[in-house]
């Protein structure tokens, strides 16, 4: 992650290779990426990302994937206190029909933080 003036980005990659891989089984690998951008304003935090990860069919062909994307933004009240929104859409695809299902969809997700 690196900063200026008020803006972070990051951005992280991992893959496992075999290393969860059970005796005699093939494609298992799993592979994922993100990248995010985060402003801060005063009181006010906004930041985006994106999350996209690949899951090899056990003992098959094709991956499972999942793509998921956020916006949010925090309002810090003072004295520990915060109030956040966070937008959400996410996308998984299986990767044969026999192993699941393709799903997407939203969310919207709001509370109050309290830290002490």
């Amino acid at each position: 992650m690196v900063g200026y003036a008020g803006f972070k980005v990051g951005a992280g990659y991992g893959s496992d290779g075999d290393s969860r891989r059970p005796s005699g089984a093939t494609n298992t690998d799993v592979d994922g990426w993100d990248v995010g951008i985060g402003y801060n304003m005063g009181a006010w935090d906004f930041g985006v990302s994106y999350f996209e990860t690949t899951v090899g069919v056990q003992n098959s062909t094709g991956e499972n994937r999942l793509k998921v994307g956020t916006v949010g933004a925090t309002y810090n009240l003072g004295s520990g206190l915060s109030t956040y929104v966070e937008g959400v859409w996410f996308k998984a695809k299986a990767g044969s029909a026999s192993h699941g299902s393709d799903n997407d969809g939203y969310a919207l997700i709001t509370g109050i933080g309290v830290e002490f």
